[in-house]
């Protein structure tokens, strides 16, 4: 498959701009850190 990379013209925006927002419900996930989170100059990591 070759892949071809062009700028998109105005027909290519106009039609883009038609595509609907795409969007889901918010997602509940069965898991957990397994220890606290690292703190590095005040900010949290995970």
């Amino acid at each position: 498959m070759e892949i071809v990379v062009r700028k998109a013209t105005e027909a290519d925006i106009a039609k883009l701009k038609n595509n609907p927002t795409w969007g889901c419900e918010v997602s509940e996930f069965d898991w957990h850190y397994s220890r606290e989170p690292v703190k590095i100059s005040g900010t949290s990591l995970r």
